[in-house]
């Protein structure tokens, strides 16, 4: 009895336990589908064609289980489940350890708190899921967490304290939100945490917190706001191998054990104010990759043990303090892919060791007091692409073996002391497409292989002693300057028009048939044997190519345009050509309208990125225009018909950048500006190489400077490409260009044609790319699917580039400039000869603090005085006893704002003392009874004593001011909606304020938003203009929003509430606070000055606002990162004041 009661109870056990797992099973499975019913896109997505009801729930793809068949683990990454994140059902899953849903497009939303209820949670990755807001406190809930990722999101306010509780976390990844405050004190309870990222934010403090985690192996916090001192500790971790701290405000010396306990990878510690020496043994277990100090102020020689450490890939010092003679082994380290160490104090010369450095493509020396001759051995360095070694004291003959360099693309030796003559060997280089040797000491001829460079597109010889006649191939570079130099003979033809004038200036042995600035050669000493062979081509060519054509006119049709046929050639010598045959539009069977403006278009066009044309030919009823010969067709075919040779990311890129610069060249370079009017992926030709050319300029038509630049009444272009105006107005200007460009990149990144049946009613890309760019989350859509993932970001930011382009109103499009610029700033590219610490300065300097002042911005108007009253003094007192240095003073920028006549609230100051600490010139621009009444006399009466000190129009630094009572009058004539004449009048700028003066250069231009001519003037002496903004980071992003999405177009009255779409957190407004030249179609002079100044403003370098930075980070960083401007804040707030000074 008993045995079998026994036996009964382990047989209802028996069935309970497998009855309990069955229907575990079920409520989970039935859990998971819920989850999946969430999605918008679930139906589509193929991972979760297994989540259904008939399988198993272990069987889900992207599902793992414990031994008890219980969920245990979920991972969707990069699936582009989109809809809401619902978490409620998953969350019930009691075995889940492991949720990873990275890399999706959901619709944002707060961090799901529901997530907390999953006590067994050791690993969280919703990294890139939009989520928004605050990292809740009852993260520290999740005790049992060994890994927690949320990089990648839009989440803001202060990490909190409370994550100090995840004991057991060993890895944190934060990075990429707007994250601000302090480091939380907690974090120093992770004794187990071995990598943390939280770059990419806005935070701010010391490293302090970090002292205590002993087990670091990886620590990132590049790009926040940190200050402070590396702490000691960092220089006893054991396991620390990769440091990043880049872009932070870091001072003091580094911990000298740094790196010397470990097997030492990577540290990047670069665009900080750090000092002392470089700490000495990084590389001592011999394994460092990457040693990065770039734009410090290190001072001291490189230690010897980085010559050994032959593990260096990226060694990089560059703008530091940094003297003594390079260690020999730097030079030849044999895995380097980048040395650079410019602008520092570095002598000696470069070694024979220079040899051994095989896989290296970068050497960047310039700005030093290098000396020596180069060594022959540099040509063994084979990977060479970039070679910089301009402003130091090489001498000797430049080695013939740099001709072996077959990847050599940039060859900069300016300001040495090289002598003998230039290499003939250079012109086996075929990929050299910038060469500059000006300033040196360099004789003999120029050789004419140069010339013959495929890719050349700038060469600077001036400032020699080079003799001999200019090759006439030349030409065909974009830049050139032999400017002071020996040569002697006649100008080549093609170089004999005005554009060449500059280029060619200096040299008394010249003469010219065809200019009249230069002596005049007799007649027979005017044609060369080249200028003879062209003549041919004109004479005899005729009746070949016409051979050729009529025998096989249908076969070598390539392509075909709205004036004319082209077709390929191919001549006895196997050269090939393209050839154009001009339909004859004229009744009296003249050349037509279309053969001249093409003929006297390209006749002038000398650059790498504009197809060349060699000769025209014409006969009765025929008219031809030779081409060279592209073998890769053209971008429309490459992008829409060519699904065998797709292009991947980086070709579309270079193509993007190679033909905004052929459009920036016509628009801006050439003496009568050129619109090119049939701007289209078609006319996009593609070299060997994939580079872009630009053709077809039937259409062009030059824009006379006397009429102005919109001066066409010529209707052109392609359907789908045609800006908007064209609707309107024939008087159209090169904005039409930059808006069928702008359809081009959004091709480019989309793979889309310009018009096509999925576009909806308008079957328009510009206005189906503007209809998606109003939702955040269905921009990564639009990219071209073919293209990897990697590439999305780098594809959006050319997206937003070509939402600029296409704006409906002309005026608000950038200029071809501003496109390239902004193109090429997306790969890190900035001017070499201005950075942003000459504008950003110092603005928080206390007497105690050691750090240089690269620039110094003081603002003395009416509301903001008080804020830098203190200021001075402070700084005066640190230049005096030494405790900060000036360094570079040509860079130094000191602009004063001075706009007040209240002598009550101007600075007082000994300004005598403070100024006489600078060893400089002050200019001050203004309105002229600004100029008149206030600065000059301001600063003159306070310095009169001084006066090399202060003298107007002469100066490093310029300020353009705007009167408070012009203002004042200003906004209340606007109100009125009358003309403003005072406005008008007072903004009109006169001759000596519309340019700056002569041979005056400062490093920058500060101009306030209404002078919206300061642009142009800044450009013409090639410096950076800023425009100065009365207002915050908000009131530019919502302005911004405003104009480009115009969203109060949907209300019906002024008093309705609408939504600012875009903008971080729910922003609502009505219509009465909207500007009335926004809502109303006004033309008066207060709409075309804000025009004006809009226009102005982008095609600017950037702005400086006048912003309580610290009360709206979110908003300057979604204005300088979402919207992608440059900005610098300047106050009104500084250390001086922050005690006193209320912050409202």
């Amino acid at each position: 009895m008993d045995a079998t009661f026994l036996y009964l109870r382990c047989l209802l056990f028996l069935f309970c336990f497998l009855s309990h797992t069955k229907a575990g099973a079920v409520d989970e499975r039935q859990l998971l589908l819920k989850f999946k019913s969430t999605f918008e896109n679930s139906s589509t997505n193929s991972i979760l064609n297994t989540w259904n009801s008939s399988n198993p729930v272990c069987s889900f793809s992207g599902v793992a289980c414990n031994g008890k068949k219980f969920v245990r683990e979920i991972d969707l990454t990069d699936q582009n489940l989109s809809g809401f994140l619902v978490l409620d059902d998953i969350c019930q899953l009691k075995s889940l350890e492991k949720l990873v849903l990275r890399n999706n497009a959901f619709h944002p939303r707060l961090f799901p708190s529901e997530i907390f209820s999953l006590k067994n949670l050791t690993y969280l990755d919703l990294a890139n899921c939009s989520l928004q807001g605050p990292v809740p406190k009852s993260i520290g809930n999740l005790s049992e967490l060994t890994l927690l990722d949320l990089s990648y999101n839009n989440m803001v306010g202060e990490i909190p304290s409370e994550v100090g509780k995840l004991t057991k976390l060993w890895q944190l990844e934060l990075y990429c939100n707007h994250l601000n405050g302090t480091l939380p004190f907690g974090l120093r309870n992770l004794t187990n945490l071995e990598n943390f990222d939280a770059s990419k934010n806005l935070l701010e403090g010391n490293l302090l917190e970090f002292r205590f985690s002993k087990n670091i192996v990886s620590l990132h916090l590049y790009e926040n706001n940190l200050s402070g001192e590396v702490p000691a500790e960092f220089g006893e971790f054991k396991k620390l191998v990769d440091l990043g701290l880049f872009k932070n405000m870091l001072t003091g010396p580094l911990p000298q054990k740094l790196g010397s306990w470990s097997k030492f990878d990577s540290v990047d510690l670069s665009e900080n104010f750090l000092t002392g020496t470089i700490p000495p043994d990084m590389c001592k277990m011999g394994t460092m990759t990457k040693l990065l100090f770039v734009q410090n102020k290190l001072s001291g020689e490189i230690p010897q043990n980085y010559a050994k450490c032959t593990t260096l890939k990226r060694f990089r010092v560059n703008n530091n303090l940094l003297y003594g003679v390079v260690p020999p082994g730097i030079w030849g380290l044999p895995n380097a892919e980048i040395i650079d160490i410019r602008s520092n104090r570095f002598e000696g010369p470069i070694t024979s060791h220079i040899g051994k450095a095989r896989t290296l493509p970068l050497l960047f020396a310039s700005y030093n007091e290098l000396s020596g001759e180069l060594p022959d051995e540099i040509s063994k360095a084979t990977s060479l692409v970039s070679i910089v070694l301009d402003n130091n004291r090489f001498s000797g003959r430049i080695p013939r073996s740099l001709g072996d360099l077959k990847h050599l693309s940039i060859l900069y030796l300016q300001s040495n002391m090289f002598s003998a003559s230039i290499p003939k060997s250079l012109g086996r280089c075929f990929l050299l497409s910038d060469v500059n040797m000006a300033h040196n000491l360099l004789s003999g001829e120029i050789p004419s292989s140069l010339g013959s460079l495929p890719s050349l597109n700038s060469l600077n010889l001036s400032h020699n002693q080079l003799s001999g006649q200019i090759p006439e191939k030349l030409a065909s570079l974009m830049l050139l300057d032999l400017t002071h130099n020996r040569l002697t003979g006649v100008i080549p033809k093609t170089l004999s028009i005005a554009a060449y004038k500059s280029s060619i200036s200096g040299n008394p042995g010249l003469c010219s048939m065809y200019m009249s600035s230069f002596p005049q050669c007799s007649p027979g000493s005017g044609l060369s044997k080249d200028v003879r062979i062209v003549i041919i081509c004109f004479s005899v060519g005729s009746a070949i190519l016409l051979v050729l054509l009529i025998c096989a006119l249908q076969e070598n049709l390539i392509g075909r345009g709205a004036s004319g046929n082209v077709y390929r050639v191919l001549l006895a010598d196997g050269k090939e050509l393209a050839v154009k045959h001009i339909w004859n539009t004229d009744p009296s069977g003249g050349k037509s309208k279309a053969f001249d403006a093409e003929v006297a278009t390209l006749s002038s066009i000398r650059h790498i990125n504009v197809v060349k044309l060699y000769c025209s030919i014409t006969s009765e009823g025929s008219s031809f225009l030779v081409y060279e010969y592209l073998p890769n067709g053209n971008l429309w075919d490459r992008l829409h018909t060519s699904e065998d040779m797709k292009l991947a990311w980086e070709p579309r890129y270079e193509i993007a950048v190679g033909a905004a610069k052929g459009l920036e060249y016509l628009h801006h370079c050439l003496e009568r500006p050129m619109m090119h009017r049939d701007v289209k992926s078609s006319n996009i030709l593609l070299d060997e190489l994939l580079k872009p050319r630009i053709a077809d300029f039937g259409l062009a038509k030059i824009v006379e400077a006397s009429a102005g630049r919109d001066s066409t009444h010529v209707v052109a272009g392609t359907h789908g490409y045609i800006a908007p105006e064209y609707g309107y107005t024939y008087r159209v200007n090169e904005k039409s260009d930059v808006y069928s460009f702008g359809v081009v990149l959004m091709e480019l990144v989309t793979g889309k044609k310009p018009m096509e049946p999925e576009f909806g009613e308008t079957n328009n890309i510009v206005s189906w790319a503007c209809t998606m760019h109003s939702s955040r989350e269905s921009i990564p859509s639009m990219v071209d699917s073919y293209l990897p993932k990697a590439c999305k970001e780098e594809a959006i930011e050319v997206l937003r580039i070509a939402m600029q382009c296409t704006d409906r109103l002309p005026e608000r499009r950038p200029s071809m400039r501003s496109v390239v610029r902004m193109l090429e700033e997306g790969t890190g590219s900035k001017p070499q000869a201005w950075t942003e610490q000459h504008i950003l300065g110092v603005f928080e300097t206390r007497a105690e603090t050691k750090m240089s002042l690269l620039a110094i911005i003081i603002c003395c108007q009416d509301k903001i005085s008080d804020a830098y009253r203190e200021l001075l003094p402070v700084l005066s007192e640190a230049l005096k006893s030494g405790t900060a240095t000036l360094k570079m003073l040509n860079c130094l920028a000191i602009v004063g704002f001075v706009g007040s006549t209240n002598s009550e609230r101007r600075p007082k100051v000994p300004c005598k003392l403070f100024w006489s600490s600078f060893i400089l010139n002050l200019s001050v621009m203004s309105t002229q009874k600004s100029i008149r009444q206030r600065a000059v006399y301001y600063f003159s009466n306070r310095l009169e004593h001084n006066d090399k000190l202060v003298r107007v129009a002469a100066c490093e630094a310029l300020a353009l001011i705007f009167e408070t009572g012009s203002l004042d009058k200003f906004w209340k004539e606007a109100k009125d909606h009358s003309n403003c004449s005072h406005m008008q009048q007072s903004l009109r700028p006169a001759p000596q304020e519309a340019r700056l003066p002569e041979g005056y250069q400062p490093p920058c231009f500060v101009a306030d938003m209404f002078f919206p001519w300061a642009t142009d003037a800044a450009a013409k002496v090639c410096i950076p203009r800023l425009v100065f903004h009365g207002t915050s980071f908000f009131a530019l992003a919502a302005s911004d929003c405003e104009r480009r999405y115009e969203p109060f177009k949907s209300m019906s009255s002024d008093s309705g509430p609408f939504v600012m779409p875009n903008l971080p957190g729910e922003i609502k407004m009505t219509g009465a606070q909207v500007p009335y030249f926004l809502k109303e179609n006004i033309d008066n002079d207060l709409t075309q000055l804000m025009k004006r100044a809009q226009e102005s403003e982008v095609r600017s370098y950037g702005i400086v606002v006048n912003s309580f930075y610290e009360l709206e980070p979110v908003y300057a960083h979604y204005y300088t990162r979402v919207l992608g401007r440059k900005a610098w804040h300047i106050g009104p707030l500084s250390p001086c004041n922050r005690d006193n000074e209320e912050k409202s």
